[in-house]
Parts: C-alpha cells; structure tokens; sequence
C-alpha cells in the first residue's frame, strides 16, 4: 500500500468542526465578493473566478467535517452508509491510533471518500436519511422560501469550477449570483445537518416534541415552529415511505 494511501493519513488530514470558522470563513467570501466591482474588468474576472473555486472548496470541506459528526452524534450504523462494501481493510499500526479523540466512526467512514462531489452528497444523505435527498430537500425549503432546486445547483457550481481549474475557461457568473451562491451553500451546508438530525430525532430517535421544537428554532426563516415541524412530518413521511427499503440497512 502506498504511503498516501494510508486510512490513518486520510483520517488525521480530515477537517475537525470548527462552527465559528464556518460561519467566518463564508464572510470572508462574502466581504471578497463585495470587493470584486471596485477592480478593474481583467481582475474582475480572475477573482469571480476565484469565488467559484473558493466556494467548492468550503463545501467540500465543510461538509466532510459536518457529515462525520453527524455519523457520530446521531451514531448512524456505518452499513447504511456504505452498504454495497460492508468491509473495510485497516492496517495494523493503524489500531494503535484507535484511542485518539479524533479516530470517530464518522471520521474513518468519511476519510474513504476523496471528493464530496455532488452524486456523493446525493448518495450519502439519501442512505442516512433513508429517503431521495435532494428532491426532500427541495420539498422542506419550500415551505420556508423560494424552492430552488439544490441538486442542479450544486452540479452546475461543480462543473463551473472543473471548467475554471480544468479548461481554463472563466465562469459567467455575475457578482450578483455569486453573493446568492455564498449565503444559498452556506445555508445549505447547516439544513444538510439540522433536516437531518430533526428526520433521525422524529423518526428513529423518538425525540420529544419539546426537542424537536428546539431543533427548528436552528433554521433561520421559520416563524411558525410548530407548523413548519407538522409539514416537515407530512413531507418527510411521504418520502421516507416511498424509498425502497432495499436501499437501507
């Protein structure tokens, strides 16, 4: 096995949680774009340019780090994520490590995935929520602002990006629609893991309602709780009874 190939290399290199890096980090991304008018065209272009693949990377980022803690807190049976390989190969040395703080469930399952792309994300959230994900997504922000289709979003970002890095062609993206971009990925990034702990909380963990109520006082833009908690239960039944129960463990 090559040296970078190594589970235990993969694990340390993972993102740790930092929630006030998060939010900080889509500041500054959003105070750039604020700055991107005052230049001339040709820097302009370079630093939408640079939005785009800045962008990418925080979603990778931070959802790599959302996404293992998610596996941890809510303790997700790792066969539902990855149930096409219930095995995994681990090194002998690599069970001296197993006492660190940081070698969690989540953070092993997570560091077998190099780029959360946006099949990934897809497959990944659908087997844990036990439902289509982004098409419940869509149907859960919809009742709390515009519905948007998050899915061809995030792919049409991902091929922007491979087209800048890649082919050296420059997003057309305006300032307008990066700013959204920042705030529409951020939010995302945080209802990825507040849906999915009030879904696991209703539906599997059996939290009180009281809890429950708790958890949608995290998503900015609801005013009625209790109404939003009783649509979000109507919406989430129907596509947790229509996922085949094959796709699951």
């Amino acid at each position: 096995m090559h040296k970078k190939n190594r589970l235990d290399q993969k694990v340390d290199r993972l993102p740790i949680l930092d929630i006030e890096d998060f939010f900080q980090s889509f500041k500054d991304l959003t105070h750039f774009c604020s700055t991107i008018e005052k230049q001339e065209l040709s820097v302009q272009i370079s630093m939408k340019d640079y939005v785009v693949i800045r962008l990418v990377s925080l979603i990778e980022y931070y959802l790599k780090a959302l996404i293992s803690e998610l596996i941890d807190e809510m303790t997700i049976n790792p066969k539902r994520i990855m149930p096409r390989d219930p095995t995994i190969t681990i090194n002998l040395d690599f069970l001296q490590r197993f006492k660190l703080e940081h070698y969690t469930t989540g953070r092993i399952i997570l560091a077998h995935f190099d780029r959360m792309n946006p099949k990934l994300i897809y497959d990944l959230m659908s087997r844990i929520n036990r439902l289509d994900y982004f098409a419940w997504y869509s149907s859960i922000i919809a009742t709390i602002t515009t519905q948007t289709n998050m899915y061809e979003r995030i792919k049409q970002l991902y091929t922007n990006r491979n087209d800048v890095v890649h082919n050296l062609i420059s997003t057309d993206y305006t300032v307008k629609e990066l700013n959204r971009s920042v705030t529409a990925f951020k939010n995302f990034s945080l209802h990825l893991i507040i849906f999915t702990r009030l879904n696991l909380g209703v539906n599997e963990r059996h939290w009180s309602e009281t809890k429950q109520l708790e958890e949608c006082a995290l998503i900015s833009g609801v005013k009625d709780l209790p109404k939003f908690l009783q649509e979000f239960k109507e919406i989430t039944k129907k596509f947790r009874d229509d996922y085949p129960s094959s796709r699951f463990q």
